[in-house]
């Protein structure tokens, strides 16, 4: 058994607060993990690149962060933003910084975060209040920064910390006192999302009054967004398209989530479920993530998506996974994070884009001009372009977490049932009401094979109920218990549980069947194997440069990565290709499998004669008629493995 100092966080609840069915499904605190195989290299390689060293994305990411009192007029907009967009954007890094210092067992990486939770808690503000230091409003910052606050907690137990969050929280939304946001403008209506943490300390402390709080909270920002608002339960009911600032729906997505799991009404639930299918409906691209180039807005196979997106998609699926108990939320956060996560970082974790796209023909710091007409201000260029560092930082801070928050819901534990809701090679370690302490050791290398042991290390015997996500592309499965089988079945996006005395030395094997899937997207189409979605590998011109206006967003270790197109890509597929048409090529792992990916696919297409790239166009729109020629054979590699690519092909009749 792992034996690592480890707490465990909110595992147990008081009966009054099992309202939403008979208990939550509780995550983990990150230090419980100790990843391994493919995950355990991302991590090393995220702490060895830009975890590691943040200060190779220049400001703010450069400075004592929360440590010290931050001047947004250091930003290379000569000043322009609030004064409190670096605390936001610290916030985000050091939440995945901890968390990646608890997975890896990082003394530099909790080191350095733990000075800015020091600096934070132990100089509050008047009435106890936490927050900058020289900002004023800080509310939405502090909605972040809270997320790190909570880690910390969930992993140290620490009585002073959590005191300090109550604080806070006493201080800024007092017991018996009304509740109003007066201003929604800008991104002031992100106070409302405080929702979160206010649900969060009912959850550990057992005190309701901060439930009602946050009942309140939420009812003062619906009151003053309005009833048919998109980002109300109401407006979500009414199955309003999503509107604004792409990132704020998502992060707004979570509140009924994280309400139905603490009061059990099914508005909430309802809402939840409507939301997700209108924004999929609406705007959800190939790689599984919404369209976001500030705004939201309609999908084309030429949109784009902010990195940002991809790491908030995963914690508020997370909340909407631990709420309902509805695996889609699961296989909803794989998609997204193999693919349109993984596919805007480099696979050395030191440069990342902007925006990124399933359909990826040129990046180079002339060729994204996404929002310039938008009303978002002329900020794009370049934005597509991998770098250490772009021009607005929030992105530089967010990749941070998108792993970490993916792994924070990788287990669930509810009393003594036990779910393995993600497959990431690793072991947990858990504890019953009784203290009584095991692990379970996962081998796997899921997503690049679908079979994933897991072994039980525990000193006695102990009933347990162990559920295991059927997966939606999963055809067929198969549950082996030391080696016999004892379940088998097609249905999918659902559980295969067995509950059972478990001893030391049990393994289960869990196996899925499948084949390629044919995404038919209108005018386009995409191809997918599993939970990964697959893609034509454009060969690339790659010129490294450390010009960035001297802004300190580039150097020689960490350069900017301009990439312009060396292969042929303009390649459509036949409206009628069968699955049976596309052969699935395996071979044994050799390196890092993002690198090196083990599975690819081998797909007939044909040459585009009219589909070319043209100025200011990075992603150009299918042509209203192909012209083709040339028969192909196409080999695809997972999307997540490939800068340059083509993943939505249009399609052809032939």
């Amino acid at each position: 058994m792992n034996t690592r100092n480890k707490t465990i966080f909110g595992v147990f609840l008081t009966s009054a607060l099992c309202a939403a069915g008979d208990g939550f499904l509780n995550d983990l605190p990150s230090g419980n993990l100790e990843p391994s195989g493919w995950a355990l290299e991302f991590l090393q390689r995220q702490e060895s690149g830009l975890t590691g060293h943040p200060e190779e994305s220049g400001f703010p990411f450069n400075t004592g962060m929360w440590t010290e009192e931050m001047n947004v007029r250091d930003r290379e907009f000569s000043g322009s933003g609030s004064d409190w967009w670096p605390y936001e954007q610290t916030a985000y890094y050091l939440t995945g910084a901890l968390r990646c210092g608890y997975l890896l067992n990082s003394d530099a990486l909790l080191e350095r975060v733990r000075a800015n939770v020091d600096a934070v808690v132990e100089n509050p503000k008047a009435g106890g209040r936490l927050g900058a230091a020289n900002v004023e409003n800080d509310s939405w910052p502090m909605v972040v920064l809270m997320r790190m606050l909570f880690e910390e907690y969930a992993n140290t137990q620490e009585p002073e910390l959590l005191a300090a969050i109550e604080g806070h929280y006493n201080a800024v939304y007092p017991a018996g006192q009304s509740i109003s946001i007066a201003d929604l403008s800008g991104f002031n209506e992100r106070t409302a999302l405080h929702v979160e943490h206010l649900c969060s300390l009912t959850e550990i402390t057992g005190d309701e009054s901060y439930l009602n709080r946050a009942e309140e909270l939420y009812a003062a920002y619906m009151n003053a967004k309005g009833e048919n608002h998109c980002l109300t339960v109401p407006g979500m009911l009414a199955v309003k398209a999503p509107t604004g600032h792409a990132v704020s729906y998502l992060e707004f997505l979570k509140l009924p989530a994280v309400l139905y799991m603490h009061t059990g009404d099914e508005q909430y639930r309802e809402a939840l479920k409507k939301a997700y299918a209108t924004m999929e409906r609406y705007s959800a691209m190939a790689d599984g993530l919404t369209t976001g180039v500030e705004g939201i807005r309609p999908v084309s196979s030429a949109a784009a998506h902010e990195t940002c997106n991809a790491t908030e998609f995963a914690w508020t699926a997370g909340w909407a996974l631990r709420a309902t108990d509805d695996p889609i939320y699961a296989d909803r956060m794989e998609k997204v994070f193999y693919n349109a996560g993984l596919s805007s970082i480099t696979k050395d974790f030191k440069a990342y884009q902007y925006y990124g796209s399933p359909n990826l023909m040129i990046s180079t710091d002339g060729t994204s001009h996404w929002n310039d007409h938008d009303g978002w201000g002329y900020m794009t260029k370049g934005r597509m372009t991998y770098r250490a560092g772009h021009d607005t930082e929030c992105c530089a801070g967010n990749i941070h977490r998108m792993f970490t928050d993916f792994l924070k819901r990788a287990w669930l534990q509810k009393g003594r049932q036990i779910t393995a809701a993600l497959y990431v090679p690793g072991t947990i370690d858990l504890e019953l009401e009784n203290g009584d302490a095991f692990s379970i050791k996962q081998t796997t290398d899921y997503p690049f094979e679908h079979s994933i042991r897991f072994d039980f290390e525990m000193e006695q015997s102990e009933e347990l109920e162990f559920r295991m996500r059927i997966p939606g592309w999963s055809q067929r499965y198969t549950v082996s218990l030391n080696g016999k089988e004892v379940l088998a079945g097609i249905e999918n996006t659902s559980y295969a549980k067995l509950a059972r005395t478990f001893k030391n030395g049990d393994y289960i094997t869990i196996t899925f069947e499948t084949a390629p899937v044919i995404n038919d997207r209108g005018q386009g189409m995409a191809v997918q194997y599993g939970p990964l979605v697959y893609s034509l590998p454009i060969k690339a011109k790659t010129t490294l440069t450390t010009d960035d206006g001297g802004v300190g967003k580039c150097s020689e270790e960490y350069p900017s990565i301009q990439l312009q197109p060396r292969s042929t890509w303009s390649y459509a597929l036949s409206a009628n290709l069968k699955p049976e048409q596309i052969k699935v090529i395996k071979t044994p792992i050799d390196g890092y499998p993002w690198e090196n990916p083990p599975i690819k696919l081998k797909v007939p297409g044909r040459y585009v004669k009219n589909w070319k790239l043209s100025h200011h166009q990075e992603i150009p729109e299918f042509p209203e008629t192909l012209e083709t020629k040339n028969k192909a054979s196409l080999t695809l590699q997972p999307l997540g493995s490939t800068l340059l690519r083509i993943t939505e092909f249009p399609k052809g009749d032939f």
